[in-house]
């Protein structure tokens, strides 16, 4: 398997077992961005868009956003994005390898920015 195919495989793994996992454990129906830009988008300038890896829904309403990260994708700065999540008007949860954690938390401090919960996952 190609390195590109790793990443886009591991990608979609961690989406689909972080889906079940957020829809289990609260009340609401959780989404994939209908927009196939996955962790791509870090290199396209999208500025001023928002591309949340997925979104949890209750009510009709978007209750939360999900930035999902790699070790790839944390390479690549991802805080103007973190930055734009945090400031939407909803709960933002990080989903990062769990070797990155001290690294993550120390990037959300030194940027101030607000989220809701960090889940890890192992990377393997």
């Amino acid at each position: 398997m190609s390195p590109q195919a790793y990443k886009s495989s591991l990608y979609k793994d961690i989406l689909e077992i972080i889906k079940n996992k957020i829809e289990a454990q609260n009340e609401v129906q959780v989404y994939y961005n209908p927009v196939e830009v996955g962790p791509a988008h870090q290199s396209q300038d999208l500025d001023n868009q928002l591309f949340p890896d997925l979104f949890a829904v209750a009510s009709g309403q978007i209750k939360a956003v999900c930035a999902v990260e790699t070790s790839h994708t944390l390479e690549q700065k991802p805080i103007k994005k973190w930055q734009r999540y945090a400031s939407c008007g909803v709960n933002f949860l990080l989903i990062i390898p769990e070797e990155k954690k001290r690294l993550v938390e120390s990037l959300l401090s030194k940027h101030d920015i607000d989220y809701k919960r960090i889940i890890l996952y192992e990377q393997s």
